[in-house]
């Protein structure tokens, strides 16, 4: 029988979430009653995210390692060149976002009344429950208004660790993307929205558990990648 969902599971040090965040993740593709696999990508890890997995017996469930940090871009692709399914989720590790909304997403990708390609999750949605900090609320919104103007995207949430695809948007949009890290996510969704792909906002429940790995260190690194997604952007449409 061939797979209808794949999830595909970024996870860097996340030993003290993995166990919870993958059963919980099993517990929601099982209440689906459709066939699944979850791929949980090990990005490296330093402690014993990959030990743990390990130790979780059920057949649906795969581990791909990256044998170095490589990042959260390069590990979804990674993970995403494994998987069989018809739709392939993007879910992160930490339970920060609720898994349960992998059901909603499905229900909508999958309706006749209103094709669409792509859903993804998005803090700003008013049916969304959002526990945050302030100021990953300030950071959040600043990086926002940089992607309207650059991008003219009208997608609120680029980067809601809860994402759905049809398998043909991936095949066709991933081979483009050249950014590794965390605007990954950013990347992908310009290049679908350059390629006419439609995608739709739906709400999620988050709950800021400080377990993320994305630190505010790395708003320089994020500012660069995005720069560089505008270059590439712009080269792409001198092309056409």
């Amino acid at each position: 029988m061939s797979l209808t969902i794949s999830v595909v599971m970024p996870a860097f040090n996340e030993s003290r979430t993995i166990i919870e965040s993958v059963s919980r993740c099993l517990e929601t593709l099982d209440s689906l009653f459709i066939p699944y696999e979850l791929i949980v990508v090990d990005d490296g890890s330093g402690d014993n995210t990959v030990t743990l997995v390990d130790s979780i017996q059920n057949q649906h469930l795969r581990v791909v390692k990256n044998f170095q940090n490589l990042g959260k871009g390069a590990s979804i692709i990674n993970g995403w060149k494994k998987t069989s399914g018809e739709y392939v989720c993007f879910l992160d590790a930490d339970l920060d976002i609720d898994c349960r909304g992998i059901s909603h997403f499905y229900s909508r990708i999958t309706a006749v009344d209103l094709p669409v390609d792509i859903v993804i999750g998005s803090k700003t949605h008013r049916d969304s429950s959002v526990s945050y900090p302030f100021a990953r609320r300030v950071q959040s919104r600043i990086f926002k208004l940089i992607v309207r103007i650059l991008f003219g995207l009208t997608i609120q949430d680029t980067q809601t660790g809860l994402k759905m695809f049809k398998k043909k948007v991936l095949q066709d949009c991933l081979p483009s993307v050249a950014t590794d890290g965390f605007a990954f996510d950013l990347e992908l969704l310009v290049i679908a929205h350059e390629r006419g792909f439609s995608v739709i906002e739906e709400p999620v429940n988050v709950n800021f558990n400080f377990t993320s790995s994305v630190k505010l260190t790395s708003a320089i690194t994020m500012a660069l990648d995005v720069i560089k997604i505008k270059r590439r952007s712009i080269m792409r449409n001198a092309k056409r």
